[in-house]
């Protein structure tokens, strides 16, 4: 006979506000609140009437359990109630969020309306059946969240209290999906808050399910490893007490053993075995001050032998969520490393209730305390900065599961970074400006590459440009959401203007091989013909090959493009040096530069290419010339000496639009029909042949060299393949031109 839990009436939850002080720190009279908090309570009662869980239980004994425990966790009046009414709306048709806020007040009424927004989101991804779906929804759950991080306060304290009660679901299935889901999103971000007591019991009511096996490996391992080390255990606990009792320090000592959540995570993460991990139980020493937090570390390490990389001072560098404590690893009897965190009763309570125990948080929504400690802000940040949800996910997952380190400003400004941080993360963390103009650092007065990998402690000064920028493979070296998101606006900026000057490019191109003087007051009619808001909006849609440049031209000139079928207007344009700005660009290249073709190597897109400056004093020219090779060219290595001359390029996404010409040689049988026969093959590959000529000839075979246009390089090796299927041809080559025989 399983005993009946007793539910708390409104009066106990008065009570223990009361007796937590929280009632103080409101900003309504101490009448006002515990009437709010009892009209709440008998509302949650009336809009649940006649609702059951699975349990068996009255449904509004749910929304109480909440309430109880944000409570416990200390939390203001207004979270208090807004637990009390949070499945109102959804599960009662009678209420509206309008009611709520002429009964409850506005900042009531948008606590609920945070967490229903939170549960209509499906986060689990099994449910869902598609990623992105899971990735959109967790977006706006953080934004949601990282707003009024209450709203998240609240949802943790209902997934716990639904966690207490898991076992009652009735599907299996069920019960993974939501287990799993507390271990992917809720218990993760418990901790990110800093809420270490809530984040560890939804992990210990989740693991069990979400992972049974596993789960049983692991405490089996752990039964087992009492048995032998319990004895050493005890041993060194006395050993500890004595210690301090000796040094007169009143503190108490706790034993903390590693969860078996925290074991697996361990062994996923290091790929290690189960005798492997060397931090399986630790001491928990709770002082009054900070100066016997010292004390005890100087104690411990005088006595015993400490692992020195594994000291950790998060006292004089706090956590972003407020976290504090010492960490040293000793090795105790036999060798064993034992790991002792030492810290005051204050920072214990912090460490447990996070952000819950913030004063900020017991006060007005709008009080700036509130905004400094959110440790979601930079969430926040990237969740509108990402470009779609799956980009956040990827930002997000990293600084949600890794360690940090702590880096300096040269004024001593503590940033906090995920590991393996650069200084370009560094950047964007000390302020968003820094990070869009930085082009250099030094750490520790050393000049760094940004890619350097920061450790704690490290001291780093950047340097300034003068405009924002985001070089190409600039995101590479960075890992923090907000680097990665800002960096990748920076560079969606900077192709937006890449489209706008190509599109404007291919205009001025178009006009002057029609003869005419280009004018932006031509484009007025055709914007509108073409259903163009704006000038530049069509540039824009040119650049990234939303239309074609004949369509535009038909717009502005429909009397001149009358004859010719519209079909065409989407024509490929043939690659040539006429127009290389438009299909070519380099981040070092000059806007005067006059580009075109090598006739060495002839590069077809998307092959990779190289520019060649003709003139050594390219830099003082008005017009620099530079050459285009392919990246394999054999003219390249004897260049290899003279860097000065080199700069990069890439293709544009126009270049998509436009066809090239490809040079093969070919030699085919001196037969009746091979000719035309090597032609047929090379139109059923969709070649065109634009020029085709004999060269050296014997009397069994003759060579030819064809120039074909084509699409891309994948299509010319396509035409290769089926010259050299073709009975009549013995081989089949591209060509570079010194290689040509007339």
């Amino acid at each position: 006979m399983s005993v009946p839990i007793i539910h708390p009436s409104f009066e106990d939850l008065i009570a223990k506000m009361d007796f937590f002080g929280t009632l103080e720190t409101s900003t309504l009279s101490e009448a006002k609140a515990k009437a709010l908090i009892k009209s709440a309570y008998i509302y949650c009662q009336k809009a649940h009437a006649g609702q059951t869980r699975h349990s068996g239980d009255d449904y509004y004994t749910h929304p109480v359990a909440v309430a109880e425990l944000l409570v416990n966790f200390k939390l203001d009046v207004f979270s208090v109630c807004a637990a009390l009414l949070h499945d109102t709306v959804e599960d009662n048709q009678y209420t509206d969020f309008n009611t709520l806020r002429a009964d409850f007040g506005e900042e009531i009424s948008n606590l609920v309306k945070g967490v229903t927004r939170l549960d209509k989101l499906t986060l689990s991804e099994e449910k869902t059946n598609t990623q992105n779906i899971h990735a959109e929804n967790l977006q706006q759950f953080v934004m949601a969240t990282a707003e009024d991080i209450r709203v998240l306060l609240i949802k943790l304290c209902d997934r716990l209290h639904n966690m207490r009660t898991l076992h009652f679901h009735p599907k299996e299935a069920s019960r993974i999906r939501i287990a799993r889901e507390t271990l992917d999103i809720y218990a993760p971000m418990a901790r990110k808050a800093g809420i270490e007591k809530l984040s560890a019991e939804l992990e210990d009511l989740a693991f069990p399910v979400a992972y049974s096996d596993v789960y049983s490996v692991i405490t089996k391992n752990l039964t087992e490893w009492h048995l032998s080390h319990n004895h050493t255990m005890s041993t060194l606990y006395l050993a500890l007490r004595h210690l301090l009792d000796k040094s007169q320090i009143n503190a108490s000592i706790y034993g903390r053993e590693k969860r078996p959540f925290s074991i697996w995570q361990k062994l996923q993460k290091q790929k290690q075995q189960f005798n492997d991990i060397a931090d399986i139980f630790a001491f928990r020493i709770l002082v009054t001050s900070v100066d016997e937090c010292y004390d005890v570390f100087r104690i411990f390490h005088k006595t015993y032998q400490c692992v020195q990389e594994r000291f950790r001072d998060f006292i004089s560098l706090p956590k972003t969520n407020g976290y504090q404590s010492l960490h040293t690893t000793i090795l105790g009897p036999d060798n064993q490393r034992i790991e002792i965190q030492i810290r005051t009763y204050d920072m214990h309570d912090m460490a447990e209730h996070g952000l819950a125990s913030h004063r900020g948080y017991k006060l007005q929504q709008n009080d700036k305390e509130i905004k400094q400690a959110n440790p979601f802000s930079s969430w926040l940040e990237v969740a509108k900065n990402s470009h779609n949800a799956e980009e956040f996910i990827e930002n997000v997952k990293l600084e949600m599961y890794t360690d940090k380190v702590f880096a300096f400003t040269p004024k001593r400004r503590v940033i906090a970074l995920p590991a393996d941080a650069t200084p370009l993360d560094f950047s964007y963390g000390v302020h968003t400006k820094i990070g869009e103009t930085c082009v250099g650092c030094r750490v520790n007065g050393r000049l760094q590459s940004l890619d350097y990998k920061l450790r704690s402690g490290d001291v780093v000064e950047i340097i300034r440009g003068g405009t924002a920028q985001a070089p190409q493979g600039w995101e590479r070296m960075a890992i923090t959401g907000k680097a990665r998101s800002k960096l990748k606006r920076l560079d969606a900026k900077k192709e937006l203007r890449n489209q706008y000057e190509a599109g404007y490019k291919m205009v001025d191109h178009a006009f002057a091989r029609e003869g005419h003087r280009f004018s932006n007051t031509l484009l007025y009619d055709a914007i509108k013909r073409l259903n163009y808001p704006t000038i530049e909006s069509l540039y824009i849609a040119l650049g990234n090959n939303e239309v074609s440049i004949k369509r535009v031209m038909r717009a502005v000139f429909p009397n001149a493009y009358a004859s010719v079928p519209e079909a065409l207007d989407d024509a490929r344009q043939l690659l040539d040096d006429q127009a290389m700005d438009l299909y070519i660009k380099g981040d070092k290249l000059p806007a005067n530069a006059n580009m075109h073709f090598s006739s060495c190597c002839w590069p077809i897109p998307p092959e990779r290419i190289v520019g060649i400056y003709t003139h050594r004093t390219h830099e003082a020219s008005k017009d620099p010339k530079v050459a285009v090779h392919a990246i394999d060219c054999d003219k390249l290595a004897k260049l290899a000496e003279n860097p000065e001359l080199w700069v990069d390029l890439a293709w544009r996404s126009l270049v998509q639009k436009t066809n090239s010409i490809a040079h093969i040689t070919t030699t085919v049988e001196h037969i009746p029909g091979a000719l035309a026969e090597t032609a047929k093959t090379i139109s059923n590959a969709n070649g065109n042949i634009s020029s085709i000529r004999a060269m050296k000839r014997s009397s069994a075979l003759f060579d030819l060299a064809v120039e074909v246009e084509v699409t891309n390089a994948k299509h010319a090796i396509q035409i290769l393949a089926a010259l050299r299927a073709s009975p009549y041809v013995s081989e089949a080559n591209r060509t570079r031109s010194q290689q040509i025989i007339t």
